[in-house]
């Protein structure tokens, strides 16, 4: 994220994606109920995580799907 001249906060593509990181991984902590590594990629490798951006899930590879965006699903919309 960049201060914008007015003072107020320009958000980047980094800076969404960062967020979107830290709300899954703290969702996976909690729902693992343990900082364990094993623990935590057990919670990631099966669980959907509600984000900013939508639904999102991890698929082969440690890729992120998203699935939903805005609440809509559907051809165009991010639908698995």
């Amino acid at each position: 994220m960049l201060m914008s001249p007015n003072g107020g906060w320009n958000l980047t593509i980094g800076g969404i994606a960062a967020f979107v990181q830290v709300q899954i991984l703290a969702q996976a902590i909690e729902k693992a109920g343990t900082l364990d590594r094993d623990e935590v990629k057990k919670v990631l490798d099966t669980e959907t995580f509600d984000t900013t951006l939508g639904l999102a899930r991890f698929e082969k590879f440690g890729v992120i799907r998203q699935w939903s965006y805005c609440g809509e699903t559907g051809p165009g919309n991010g639908q698995a």
